[in-house]
């Protein structure tokens, strides 16, 4: 896939701001993706599940570019056409179906956001950490209501940030 300049987000806006645009956003770019799923169910009440992906990225031109600093702002710097970036991301959980009541499903994840983690232009300087907790309770049929609370540890990949905390309130209508 290449993506055109001033429309670059390679991890879809799930990773970081450098990882999303590893050269910038004025800077076209391609890049090839693996990824890979697994779920296993040891028993009728306890499953593990997880994902991972590996993402290479590729400059498409030359320029100055403002590049992510991590802290917010960026940078103007130079990227060279054909300059490379690697950008790792994974999450590992596991849940617990039908605890509480048929159709129920409490779960823990923890996961690594997509990183830059190699680069000829910038690489990222620590790994954030994703952790989650939320149980889904099935009111009916047709009807679930499933709180949850997120941590994210070093946003942005860089422990200099604050940590931050999530809480979410999702109902879900099955018909």
């Amino acid at each position: 896939m290449i993506a055109p300049a001033g429309l670059v987000d390679v991890t879809a806006g799930t990773g970081s701001a450098l990882s999303n645009a590893p050269f910038g956003n004025n800077i076209a770019t391609s890049n090839d993706i693996v990824g890979a799923q697994g779920f296993y169910r040891f028993s009728p009440n306890f499953q593990i599940h997880g994902w991972g992906g590996y993402i290479w990225a590729n400059a498409k031109n030359s320029g100055f570019s403002d590049i992510s600093n991590g802290r917010g702002g960026t940078d103007s710097l130079f990227v060279n056409s054909g300059d490379n970036a690697n950008v790792w991301f994974g999450a590992i959980g596991v849940s617990f179906p039908d605890v509480g009541g048929e159709g129920n499903l409490p779960g823990i994840l923890f996961g690594i956001p997509p990183r830059v983690s190699n680069s000829d232009v910038r690489q990222e300087r620590d790994n954030a950490f994703h952790i989650e907790a939320f149980y889904r309770y099935r009111l009916n049929h047709n009807i679930s209501v499933t709180p949850g609370f997120w941590v994210i540890l070093n946003p942005e990949n860089d422990t200099r940030n604050d940590t931050q905390y999530v809480g979410v309130l999702r109902t879900t209508f099955d018909f």
